[in-house]
């Protein structure tokens, strides 16, 4: 995904890391530790895959490369002299919170704040995010910029949907392998009350099954442009998560003017606006929120899909990300004028790639 980067801004030249070495690495320690939880064994961290200080990255592939900036997520290059960008987040706040794994924490906050130090800039991929890293280290949030992550098939600046019938049925979608965390059973609640409505739901139940309610359609999986023309029929978008370190289904859903709908106090009240999305107090009853999301794809409808292109287009189009990482890999690297910037990407693969299908 990052060596796409280059794909959406012509001053980036984007060259991922390809060292076996490091790709061997990532794979031993994550099979490790998901062996260790299979057996309930507490192996040393060092052999797992947990903290990111114990990888570096390969001195052969900067040498041959010779970046102008590295471009880290989670894992930091301390062996390099080089200006580097790198995109972190908070610690979880469930992990955060357990005092069995307090020394844990308090050493992962350390090597947070050290690596924070050395960075050029800090990333994180929201509003809501950076609030938390700063809290948590008491890191400078000056030095902290919230650029979201990279979704290069989202290219091209979203997708307009034509005027809405009046009379048809609002069409509604839940999209998300873990449909309890994801809060299904809350959107079931509030279709109760909703007859008029229609409910698609795309969900393997990864997290413990769900009772679908007769007239509600169901499909285990679905690839990924399967999703978007769902998100392009849909109305809306059912998220009301209890817990999203980001959300890619409702930037998806965005790019297709499918209204995100949210609980109040989710992560998404810094990433949306409320002209574009919806938020739903968990105190209103499921018959407030169906007359609420009425009132807002009906009275507001057209604005409520222009604020919501409108956002996606500024806030997450990979055209809009790889300009925000070109503009601070460009802060530090003076004297060049239309000369691509040479930029390293040190992705852990498999983290960005598990976020973004979750």
């Amino acid at each position: 995904m990052l060596s796409q980067l280059g794909e959406f801004n012509e001053h980036l030249e984007a060259v991922p890391e390809h060292s076996w070495t490091q790709v061997a690495d990532t794979n031993i320690r994550l099979v490790l530790g998901a062996a260790a939880r299979q057996v309930h064994l507490k192996l040393p961290r060092r052999l797992c895959y947990g903290l990111a200080q114990y990888r570096s990255v390969s001195r052969r592939e900067l040498s041959m490369v010779r970046p102008d900036v590295i471009f880290a997520y989670e894992r930091y290059p301390y062996r390099t002299t080089l200006p580097v960008l790198w995109m972190t987040g908070p610690i979880p706040s469930h992990e955060f919170h357990r005092r069995e794994n307090y020394s844990a924490v308090k050493k992962e906050i350390a090597w947070k704040q050290e690596c924070a130090r050395k960075a050029l800039r800090v990333i994180c991929s929201t509003e809501f995010a950076k609030r938390a890293f700063c809290n948590q280290t008491g890191f400078d949030s000056d030095r902290v910029d919230v650029v979201p992550f990279l979704l290069p098939h989202l290219r091209g600046g979203g997708v307009s949907k034509a005027t809405k019938v009046e009379d048809a049925r609002l069409q509604c979608l839940f999209v998300g392998r873990d449909a309890i965390r994801k809060g299904l059973p809350r959107a079931l609640k509030i279709l109760r009350e909703a007859p008029h409505w229609k409910l698609h739901v795309i969900s393997s139940f990864a997290d413990g099954p769900v009772d679908l309610p007769k007239g509600v359609t169901h499909q285990h999986g679905a690839n990924q442009n399967e999703v978007l023309q769902w998100m392009f029929k849909a109305d809306l978008l059912f998220s009301l998560s209890e817990y999203d370190s980001f959300g890619f289904a409702a930037v998806e859903a965005a790019s297709r003017q499918c209204m995100p709908v949210f609980r109040a106090g989710s992560i998404q009240e810094t990433m949306f606006s409320e002209s574009a999305a919806m938020f739903l107090n968990d105190s209103w009853t499921p018959r407030d929120c169906v007359a609420a999301i009425d009132d807002k794809l009906g009275q507001e409808g057209r604005s409520t899909r222009t604020a919501l292109l409108s956002e996606f287009r500024n806030k997450f189009s990979p055209e809009s990300v790889a300009r925000s990482i070109y503009l601070l890999a460009q802060d530090r690297h003076v004297g060049y004028s239309h000369t691509p910037v040479p930029l390293f990407a040190t992705a852990d693969y498999f983290p960005l790639v598990a976020e973004q299908a979750s």
